[in-house]
């Protein structure tokens, strides 16, 4: 499979093993326009957070990148859209809220990432997927940036169950989340995908 406009993003310092191993198994399975992986800088929520709203933006050079975690990645290559790069940012569902898209591990534009480099963020305050998909989504849309729909996002990435739009792991692109932090995949199910 080959996505040439895409870049595959990962930051991870707290288990470098871990997220060397997780992504080389993504970029053997996917043929990605570039490749970005920062293991050397404090592991934290905040430092991830800053860099993918800060730094990102300047070393990006496709027209999307996908962001993947240990505890989140591809899955599935057949099950990739071409019409997932027609948003600017598509992640797996929240089960609530006016806006349950979100989720950061995901796919986003650079011209959304270009757009939010611009707003004042502080990852002390909110996480940076909230900070983008819930408290500044009617602000993105009006610069003309595009969300993708629920249903579509169902298809791309799982987290938790979604009572309306029901979906396994067999169904969609990859998946976020492990059963220490709420998600729902089992630590033998993050193992076996990377086999």
């Amino acid at each position: 499979m080959n996505l040439p406009d895409v870049t595959l993003v990962m930051f991870e310092s707290k288990d470098p093993a871990s997220a060397i191993k997780v992504f080389n198994h993504v970029a053997g399975m996917i043929e990605f326009g570039g490749h970005i992986l920062i293991t050397d800088r404090a592991a934290n929520l905040q430092g991830s957070a800053r860099f993918v709203i800060y730094e990102l933006p300047c070393l990006l050079q496709t027209t999307h990148a996908l962001i993947i975690h240990t505890d989140g990645f591809p899955i599935h290559p057949e099950k990739w859209k071409p019409e997932f790069l027609d948003y600017d940012y598509i992640g797996a569902l929240w089960p609530e809220g006016k806006y349950r898209m979100g989720n950061g591990v995901g796919l986003r534009s650079r011209r959304l990432c270009r757009t939010v480099e611009g707003l004042d963020f502080d990852p002390v305050v909110e996480p940076e997927d909230t900070f983008i998909c819930v408290r500044h989504r009617e602000y993105l849309e009006k610069q003309g940036l595009k969300f993708a729909p629920d249903a579509l996002a169902a298809d791309f990435s799982l987290e938790q169950a979604i009572p309306d739009l029901p979906r396994t792991y067999d169904d969609v692109f990859m998946f976020h989340g492990r059963p220490d932090k709420g998600g729902y995949p089992t630590q033998q199910f993050i193992d076996a995908a990377l086999k």
